[in-house]
């Protein structure tokens, strides 16, 4: 049986956001899921990368903000970086369509 079916996987979660610090539109769709997926027992950790200039800060200890770069060159070193770094990620996820070249 594959791990995303065993019901006591615990995931580590790589997201990959555009905007998370503005109070509308996609980046609150994104600030919702996040929380949302935070409150599940089968979500370890969430790593966020971010293109915001300021750092969000999230109520849940299983997320965490990693980078708050403007730049789209930093924001895909960065978020190939992690990738590397951290051999426990489980799940990428892209947080807007515009990033979708730099997931593929």
């Amino acid at each position: 049986m594959p791990e995303f079916m065993n019901k006591h996987a615990k995931f580590n979660i790589l997201a990959l956001a555009s905007s998370v610090c503005i109070e509308g539109g996609i980046a609150r769709f994104n600030n919702d899921f996040f929380e949302s997926l935070a409150c599940s027992e089968q979500v370890n950790k969430i790593y966020i990368i971010s293109r915001d200039n300021k750092k969000k800060k999230y109520t849940n200890e299983k997320i965490t903000f990693i980078s708050n770069s403007s730049s789209k060159w930093d924001l895909a070193f960065y978020f190939l970086f992690f990738l590397l770094k951290k051999k426990e990620i489980n799940l990428v996820f892209c947080g807007h369509m515009r990033l979708l070249p730099l997931m593929s």
